[in-house]
């Protein structure tokens, strides 16, 4: 999870760093694969897995529909491909 200031850029921001959006140029993978770590949470925000992840990229991002009047915070869905992973 990405701090609110980013939340909005994050995962267009590593998508569009590996495919520029205009030209469809790919660049290198030092440009956008990353080792990260993926945490499951519990209800209260308690860790309870981990998973170190090697060459992590966002391949997709999918936006949920919106509607005008909802008020609830919109999630994203970005999809990863990597290399490989291990549990922590």
């Amino acid at each position: 999870i990405m701090p609110a200031r980013d939340a909005d850029t994050w995962a267009w921001e590593w998508l569009t760093s590996a495919v520029d959006p205009d030209s469809f140029e790919h660049g290198p993978p030092s440009n956008y694969k990353r080792d990260i770590q993926i945490h499951h949470l519990d209800g209260s925000g308690a860790i309870i897995q981990t998973w170190n992840v090697a060459g992590a990229f966002c391949k997709k991002i999918g936006y949920p529909d919106q509607k005008t009047d909802d008020t609830e915070k919109l999630v994203q869905d970005v999809t990863i491909s990597c290399d490989y992973y291990v549990e922590a």
